[in-house]
């Protein structure tokens, strides 16, 4: 008796090319290269991440920098604004509040020992929204603005008076730098001693506003 051979052979045993598909032209259709598309995505999302971050660090500065684009009013404050600092430890005046209003605010940056008292750097807080519309800070210093012949030059000027007591001894404070948009900035104290408590109190400082037009 004959053996049949049971095994089957498939019709597409053997591999033929695959056909490529077509477009509406008749032309191969490019295949999506999904590494790059997604390479693509995610240099979009750390560029688009990127501009976020700086326009959330830099925005204040951007809109002081431009204000042919906004409208800008300076307001002088009547109420003192009143702080003591310690000598005893100078590392522990950084963060005491000076100012804070609920939107702006300033604070205690460092002191440190000089050759004629304490130099005290103050940091002032703006406020200011996320697609730059307005901008509001409270400094010692006063934005002042002058055209010039490539467009608008600014500058911070220290305006406010910070006068202090040490014990019996009354004193005014002299004024020292800013950096040009007014939210840091310092005055020297005219005290010798290296204990004890020292009381300082703001007069004359500014709010400024800036909105959009």
């Amino acid at each position: 008796m004959e053996e049949r051979n049971t095994s089957l052979e498939s019709p597409e045993a053997t591999d033929k090319p695959e056909e490529p598909e077509l477009d509406e032209n008749g032309k191969p259709r490019r295949k999506l290269n999904k590494k790059a598309y997604m390479c693509g995505i995610v240099l979009l999302l750390m560029f688009f991440a990127i501009a976020i971050y700086r326009t959330h660090t830099n925005g204040f500065g951007m809109i002081v920098q431009t204000v042919e684009s906004y409208t800008y009013n300076v307001e002088t404050l009547e109420t003192p604004a009143s702080f003591t600092i310690n000598l005893d430890n100078l590392e522990s005046n950084s963060g005491v509040s000076v100012y804070d209003d609920g939107d702006c605010s300033i604070e205690v940056s460092s002191v440190e020992k000089a050759d004629d008292g304490y130099l005290v750097t103050f940091m002032a807080t703006p406020e200011y929204d996320f697609f730059q519309n307005y901008a509001l800070l409270v400094s010692a210093t006063q934005e002042e603005y002058q055209i010039v012949s490539d467009g608008t030059a600014h500058l911070a000027i220290l305006k406010a008076e910070l006068t202090g007591s040490y014990g019996d001894e009354t004193f005014t404070a002299t004024q020292g730098e800013s950096n040009d948009i007014g939210t840091l900035f310092t005055y020297t104290i005219p005290v010798q001693e290296t204990t004890g408590e020292v009381s300082l109190t703001f007069n004359g400082l500014r709010k400024m506003n800036w909105n959009l037009k």
